[in-house]
């Protein structure tokens, strides 16, 4: 997803909230905005940057990202402010050539780390399908893209950032979130957040398929024995979804011989609890706030009526012993 650039002439006076939550305002200035106009501004040529509700505050472990909406036309697209050493005044809008006024000149982006560094623990899973496979079934093109191309790599580059240099450097995501989880921890640690984020990611888009898939008998009966019946089951799960407050993730998992519904905070996964992860759900507001605005349980029932991979679970029943 692109922004158009900001023409000459065009001048960006405010922009709002930043990867710590706190929106941007004339007692916290944080880049070359003159003008500004606190949590919104606007631009001449009709260009308006407004709060963005879809911050992702797991990115609070790296304060210089900014995602904002801007509003041209009537259009709201969005993308990244990141600081960068030079342009700009210290920022550009990655992969947008988006400059505030005082520099027109659009940063290079900075280089990437070779991905075959035998050193780089996490990678940007390509998707299972296309960016616009799931649309029909209720999950847009546009949602993909910033979650998928933004929002995940991201926890790909800021995990790869936290970890360089650590003992964790080099390990599996699998043993890094097991072993940085902080049991009753108000807040986890900024490796945690970012290697349990790309791991559940990571599963969370081979957890849906395009088309609407059937569920293998065997994998139905094993949940109506476990919870009453399909239908008891996807009852409890979307009650878990909708009643995690804040950010979080709703799942089915093998805990043990028992399957069981649960729900975590932010990034937490079963991992951290020694259980198989079967099917998972975000309920971040950036996995559904584009096709479903702030109805998050009509989101998680069409996630189980119409992109559950049930193929998928069976499989990883299957693997965790049946």
């Amino acid at each position: 997803m692109r922004v158009d650039p900001v023409q000459e002439g065009r001048e960006i006076v405010g922009i709002a909230a930043s990867g710590e939550g706190a929106p941007f305002g004339p007692s916290g200035r944080r880049g070359p905005w003159p003008g500004r106009k606190g949590a919104e501004g606007a631009c001449a040529g009709g260009v308006s940057v407004i709060r963005n509700p879809f911050v992702d505050l797991s990115l609070v472990a790296r304060p210089e990202t900014a995602f904002v909406m801007i509003v041209k036309d009537g259009v709201i697209r969005m993308d990244a402010l990141e600081r960068a050493s030079a342009g700009c005044g210290g920022w550009r809008a990655a992969d947008a050539g988006l400059c505030p006024a005082g520099d027109r000149t659009p940063t290079a982006p900075a280089p990437e780390r070779d991905q075959g560094d035998s050193q780089m623990a996490f990678e940007l899973p390509p998707l299972p399908y296309s960016h616009d496979a799931l649309a029909d079934a209720g999950m847009s093109k546009e949602t993909l893209e910033f979650h998928h191309d933004i929002h995940h790599k991201a926890y790909v580059d800021n995990g790869n950032k936290a970890i360089s240099g650590t003992e964790w450097e080099g390990k599996p995501v699998e043993e890094i979130v097991k072993g940085t989880y902080q049991a009753g921890a108000v807040a986890q640690s900024g490796i945690f957040n970012n290697a349990s984020q790309h791991w559940n990611h990571s599963q969370f888009w081979e957890m849906m398929t395009p088309g609407t898939p059937s569920m293998p008998s065997e994998l139905e009966k094993r949940i109506a024995d476990a919870f009453g019946s399909v239908d008891a089951f996807k009852e409890k799960f979307s009650a878990a979804g909708a009643g995690q407050f804040g950010s979080g993730w709703a799942w089915l998992v093998k805990d043990g011989d028992e399957l069981k519904v649960t729900s975590t905070e932010n990034g937490v996964n079963p991992l951290c609890f020694g259980q198989h992860a079967l099917l998972g759900c975000d309920v971040w507001e950036h996995s559904y706030y584009i096709d479903f605005r702030n109805k998050r349980p009509a989101y998680l029932q069409n996630f189980l009526d119409n992109l559950a991979n049930w193929e998928n679970v069976a499989e990883r029943l299957d693997k965790a012993g049946g």
